[in-house]
């Protein structure tokens, strides 16, 4: 797994996005300026007592916006939101697209399922994500920021987004490896060149970057030879191809001819194997630290914690990645679940220090519990759904 993708799925352990808006169906515009460097920020609070109402609170917020009650009141949010009505294309249209692309030989847009596609230098944190369902239509995402482009009203600096959705047409095959195929719709939440400050951050919203003006896109398939594929392409895909070796593509990529953007792809399911790696390594490292160092009882109290925090990330880092790769109905049920979980966990985390109330060793016992039933959670929900 190429080491881009891994560093943007860490990234989101400590980083949350944000922004719903008013949809504006237009045409690309033309003249997307450069993008400057990235960074998202995500609220979080840091305290040695693990107590039912702090623990899981960042997944207890990802479950709500997942569920039956969260939906219904999306309906009655403020004017400025869209439930993007245009979203896809009719049910008759969608099973035209997905008959015709499988039957065009070797690829139907079902082959790019639980793949995500990036758009992103690999120097800085500015990406365009993008999703594509099997029938053609997708889904994403650009964030850029520059937390030093402050003012009055928002000191917490800029982030320029764009939450994107349209469809695809039918690809048609050029050879063996590459098809070609148009953006037949294309939306997005926010009027591009439109701003707003929340929360102390400028948000300043702008056309989907990499997409703009794409008259047409070529779809490179994986055992393209390289050679074939143009230097232009090649040079945004370069990070995504360091460490690979060979003469053929290892992935599936996109290219933007009219902009001379690429778009390379990689396994969601397949780089949270990779985050879960990293994260198995660092608790590793700290459980042997409580289990064999000298520490203070205040050490004790604040690796536990550090332990609990770090399989909680692992715990909403997987969250997100189910989000991207299961079915709504499948994910209402499962959040309903977690909900009970939640509930379950903070229980027997109070439980387990009740004997130590007030006690030094109270926030050790705690967060030891919480840290492993966060663990097993994670190992629970990534046996079953990937």
């Amino acid at each position: 797994m190429r080491k881009y993708a891994v560093a943007l799925l860490l990234s989101a352990l400590v980083l949350s996005l944000s922004g719903c808006g008013k949809q504006k169906e237009t045409s690309v515009d033309q003249n997307q300026t450069e993008s400057q460097s990235s960074s998202m920020e995500q609220d979080s609070s840091q305290t040695q007592n693990v107590s039912p109402e702090q623990s899981s609170s960042v997944l207890f917020s990802a479950a709500e916006e997942n569920s039956p009650d969260s939906a219904a009141d999306s309906e009655n949010a403020d004017a400025s939101q869209s439930d993007f009505s245009d979203r896809s294309a009719s049910s008759n249209d969608v099973a035209s697209t997905e008959e015709k692309s499988q039957n065009d030989s070797n690829f139907s847009f079902s082959d790019l399922k639980n793949l995500q596609f990036c758009f992103s230098s690999g120097a800085g944190g500015w990406a365009t994500l993008m999703m594509i369902d099997a029938d053609g239509s997708f889904s994403g995402e650009y964030t850029d920021s520059d937390m030093g482009d402050t003012g009055d009203g928002y000191p917490n600096g800029t982030l320029y987004q764009c939450i994107f959705e349209g469809n695809f047409t039918v690809p048609e095959k050029i050879d063996e490896y590459t098809y070609s195929m148009q953006i037949d719709k294309i939306d997005w939440e926010k009027e591009a060149d439109s701003q707003e400050i929340k929360d102390g951050t400028l948000y300043q919203y702008t056309t989907p970057y990499g997409l703009e003006d794409a008259k047409n896109i070529l779809l490179y398939l994986p055992g393209t030879p390289l050679a074939e594929i143009p230097e232009e392409c090649k040079s945004w895909i370069s990070t995504a191809l360091f460490g690979t070796s060979g003469t053929e593509l290892p992935f599936y990529v996109l290219y933007n001819e009219n902009m001379q953007c690429g778009f390379s792809s990689y396994s969601i399911a397949e780089s949270f194997e990779e985050t879960l790696a990293y994260i198995e390594d660092t608790a590793a490292s700290l459980e042997d630290s409580i289990e064999n160092d000298p520490l203070t009882q205040a050490e004790y109290n604040e690796k536990t914690l550090e332990l609990y925090e770090l399989w909680d990330s692992a715990l909403n880092t997987l969250w997100d990645t189910l989000k991207q790769t299961l079915d709504a109905e499948t994910m209402n049920t499962l959040t309903a679940e977690q909900k009970d979980w939640i509930t379950k966990k903070e229980s027997e985390v109070e439980k387990s220090g009740a004997e130590f109330e007030g006690g030094s060793m109270q926030p050790m016992i705690q967060n030891s519990t919480a840290a492993e039933m966060t663990k097993d959670r994670v190992y629970e929900l990534k046996e079953l759904y990937l």
